[in-house]
């Protein structure tokens, strides 16, 4: 069970941090780094980890939201609820493995970079 656990959080590592196209990489780096900045102590790390997770998962819609589309699709509003009702479903069809991998992977990116914070900060 645990090595299942750690292999979701590697593969989710990856395909966030280290794989797809460039703006997606640059929204999960964005996010975590903002996570990394406004947290004051470790003590705030689920916290911060939570918001650094909203800001990737909006930063992401925004990004589907307002990707070029052909005049002839939809309006902005209707991609917008068709986006939304796509995303709750994903989020219900989502196993539970797969979001603590995601919040684990997020949280140990964000204690590295708080602790490299620290330390230039002395």
């Amino acid at each position: 069970m645990f090595q299942a656990v750690v292999n979701d959080v590697v593969s989710i590592f990856q395909s966030s941090f280290l794989g797809g196209d460039l703006i997606s990489m640059l929204t999960a780096f964005g996010s975590v780094a903002l996570g990394a900045l406004f947290m004051q102590r470790v003590g705030q790390l689920i916290g911060i980890t939570a918001l650094a997770l909203t800001l990737f998962v909006a930063g992401s819609a925004a990004r589907t939201l307002l990707a070029g589309q052909s005049a002839a699709e939809t309006s902005l509003s209707g991609r917008a609820v068709q986006q939304v009702e796509t995303g709750v479903g994903s989020l219900l069809n989502m196993q539970t493995g797969a979001l603590l991998a995601y919040f684990l992977a997020f949280m140990l990116i964000i204690l590295v970079l708080y602790i490299l914070k620290s330390i230039v900060a002395r």
